[in-house]
């Protein structure tokens, strides 16, 4: 059976960036499946958190970034693994800040190997660093799991200065600096997928 070219499309960034706005236009106007890493995870997240007395405002612990995240970030891949193999296209909303600056960490963690046997073509769009529009919006939606980030965001901030993709990485840098994106913005991103 010859399979349709299969597309896993990454919408990587920082909380409050607009990832989830992002593909959710993306995968409407391409019909692909979305996914995002909170929708997938927050629930057991806090529960294992909860379980462990660990603070559930808190997504910044040494406990969370070595045993909760990885799980996350597990899960995540499965289920888009999952769809990709059944040959559906995907769009998957996840910040990937740990790992999206290492090239090898990227691979291992998306299973680039596996993508590859199943012929998947693999992209990334960076929604570049806004701090007062990221700001503004993550204490909008107010969430748990960004109390930390908003009670000390510059230590936040500090956190994260230095992040940015491999240069190894096919990605594309999309400048969400508006409330609203725009059509034409989208008709960009949509072109740099087609190369």
């Amino acid at each position: 059976m010859i399979r349709k070219n299969i597309k896993f499309i990454i919408i990587a960034g920082f909380a409050g960036s607009g990832k989830t706005t992002l593909g959710k236009i993306l995968a409407k106007k391409l019909n692909y499946t979305f996914i995002d890493k909170d929708t997938i995870a927050n629930n057991f997240t806090n529960l294992l958190l909860n379980s462990k007395n660990e603070n559930i405002k808190s997504r910044e612990s040494d406990f969370y970034i070595s045993n909760i995240m990885p799980l996350e970030y597990k899960a995540c891949i499965n289920v888009c693994l999952e769809n990709l193999e059944l040959g559906n296209s995907v769009v998957l909303a996840a910040p990937m800040i740990k790992f999206i600056s290492n090239i090898d960490k990227f691979n291992d963690l998306i299973e680039l190997k596996k993508l590859q046997k199943m012929n998947v073509d693999t992209n990334v769009i960076w929604i570049s660093h806004n701090p007062e529009l990221e700001f503004k919006r993550i204490k909008e939606r107010n969430s748990t799991r960004d109390f930390n980030k908003i009670k000390d965001w510059n230590k936040y901030l500090n956190s994260i200065i230095n992040i940015v993709p491999d240069s190894l990485i096919n990605y594309y840098t999309f400048n969400n600096t508006k409330n609203q994106i725009s059509d034409f913005e989208i008709k960009s991103i949509l072109k740099w997928l087609k190369k």
